[in-house]
């Protein structure tokens, strides 16, 4: 492999983003009437179900729900003591966490609310349990003909016109690529700004749950389907320095998803936002968790490394190998961040169906290891 004569200070650290992005980060499906004869219960589709106070609540297959055409997974909450919740989770790696905040995501609810008294149906998606984390937690009540639908935590609430007419309804919540608090929406209408609460213990760490979660309310909600997914396909990261896969040059571990360690005293992500399309590039690198105010450069290579677990390299792991091209040289700025801005399919020289390798490789001359120069993760696209 040839290698590129760095002459300048770089920085370590750079954020990726996962393969979720192209696939959806998690989902449940009931199905349409007839396809599947009975909605698959949710535990076998990822879902945990968490049924903390016990018994009395319900969990069954409504397939096809009347007239709707669409199978259901109910859940049945009607204790006599108002003390029964029931409700499934399934939460996301940390690397995902990282990228749904950097890059955007939605969480989408189609579901008939079917009867609630108080506050019990809900749905919610939570970067973590510390209060520095985003949590996004909706009640869904009824409320005549309409469902209201409440954000008790930040003192908002929306009201769904027409929810209760029998029918099938979205709920979706949308938050932006580098937006602090998301969107709500209904049916596809936008109503309004969901604001981001400050996270507990009572959150899930790092993921979704939906279903019935109040110990002082009762509710029945049909649930056809629950997707989270990131709002851009721009490829998928391999190749970090938590040990997972080649180890670091001098025990350096970085965490999951990261570079080995540097001399910020963390790991590099590389994160990839945009649209790789060649119709329309709008894909962008970005490398964060550097020390500030150093050269780096951004490189393409059309091969991994031992097999996409890399080779050691300097302080780090070369996690790309093959034909390379240098994609552009960035420093670091005072936070530590640096990001492209050339269009990298036109400096790469990539054609439709082309799978392209990625990585930020940077100097660090008060590194662990003494060896002036550090790698972040790899990150693949295709093109």
């Amino acid at each position: 492999m040839r290698l590129f004569t760095l002459t300048f200070v770089l920085c370590a650290g750079v954020v990726f983003v996962s393969s979720a992005s192209a696939q959806g980060l998690l989902s449940y499906d009931a199905g349409i009437a007839g396809s599947p004869a009975v909605a698959p219960e949710p535990t076998t589709q990822g879902w945990t179900y968490l049924n903390p106070a016990g018994s009395g609540v319900v969990v069954t297959d409504a397939s096809p729900d009347g007239s709707t055409g669409l199978n259901a997974w109910v859940i049945v909450d009607q204790g006599s003591s108002q003390g029964q919740t029931g409700h499934y989770r399934q939460l996301l790696s940390a690397q995902d966490v990282t990228a749904a905040d950097l890059l955007g995501w939605e969480l989408e609810l189609r579901m008939r609310v079917v009867q609630t008294s108080g506050l019990d149906v809900y749905a919610e998606y939570a970067g973590g349990t510390s209060s520095s984390s985003p949590r996004f937690l909706a009640w869904f009540e009824t409320q005549g003909n309409d469902v209201l639908v409440s954000m008790n935590l930040v003192g908002t609430s929306y009201v769904c016109s027409g929810a209760m007419d029998g029918n099938y309804h979205t709920f979706l919540c949308r938050k932006q690529p580098g937006a602090t608090d998301a969107e709500f929406h209904y049916d596809g209408q936008f109503l309004g700004v969901f604001p981001a609460a400050a996270s507990n213990g009572n959150a899930p760490n790092g993921g979704v749950a939906w279903g019935t979660g109040s110990s002082a309310g009762q509710g029945t909600v049909n649930v056809n389907s629950v997707r989270m997914r990131f709002l851009e396909n721009n490829g998928a990261a391999f190749c970090d320095g938590s040990g997972s896969g080649t180890t670091c040059p001098c025990g350096n571990l970085g965490g999951a998803g990261e570079g080995c360690l540097n001399s910020s005293g963390i790991g590099g992500l590389l994160m990839a936002s945009g649209d790789a399309n060649l119709a329309g590039d709008t894909l962008v690198l970005t490398a964060t968790q550097c020390p500030p105010l150093r050269s780096a450069l951004f490189i393409q290579a059309n091969n991994t490394a031992n097999g996409g677990s890399g080779n050691i390299f300097g302080d780090g792991l070369r996690c790309v190998q093959g034909t390379q091209r240098k994609v552009q040289y960035v420093p670091t700025d005072g936070a530590g961040h640096a990001s492209t801005s050339v269009s990298i399919s036109q400096v790469g020289v990539v054609g439709p169906g082309d799978t392209r390798y990625y990585q930020y490789w940077y100097r660090d001359p008060l590194g662990p290891c003494s060896n002036q120069f550090n790698l972040t993760n790899g990150w693949q696209v295709t093109w």
